[in-house]
């Protein structure tokens, strides 16, 4: 735009996971073998984040902004843990798990510069989680959760700078 007016744009992305392969092989003091435990799986992450704002010099010294941020991460998970030749939790061994958590928030303030050493903000702020997760009981039911918190706070702020 001009001096007077500006916009910020940000954005990213990444990705990444692992897979596993764990074994344990457990024995008392004479040596003897107690526990044998093998876990495996794999997992996958992902995430965009996305954020951006507007600023408008407001005169004598005050600039008003706007914005925002998104951002989004995924897991998927599949675990398996076997010990002594028996599944740890039957029925929800070896199930795929996927979580998904967004957050969102949105802003308005205006930034007083009192000084050139005294700045002051003052505005709103919303702020909200949501989370997801998502799995199988072998099948035959589910394990479904889903939580959102919501908050809005003032924001009040100074600042110093020598």
């Amino acid at each position: 735009f001009n001096e007077d007016r500006r916009i910020e744009l940000k954005a990213g992305a990444g990705s990444g996971g692992a897979d596993f392969d764990y074994n344990f092989f457990g024995r008392d003091k004479a040596g003897t073998p107690t526990v044998t435990r093998e876990t495996t799986g794999r997992n996958r992450n992902h995430n965009a984040t996305m954020s951006g704002k507007y600023s408008q010099y407001a005169g004598e010294a005050h600039t008003v902004t706007a914005g925002g941020e998104l951002e989004r991460r995924v897991r998927n998970e599949n675990r398996r843990t076997v010990e002594n030749g028996k599944e740890l939790l039957p029925g929800i061994e070896g199930q795929p798990f996927d979580a998904t958590i967004t957050r969102s928030a949105f802003f308005a303030q205006d930034e007083w510069e009192v000084d050139k050493q005294w700045s002051a903000y003052v505005g709103i702020r919303h702020e909200q989680i949501k989370t997801d997760s998502r799995g199988s009981t072998d099948g035959v039911g589910s394990s479904d959760f889903s939580s959102t918190s919501k908050v809005t706070t003032p924001v009040l702020h100074m600042n110093f700078k020598p």
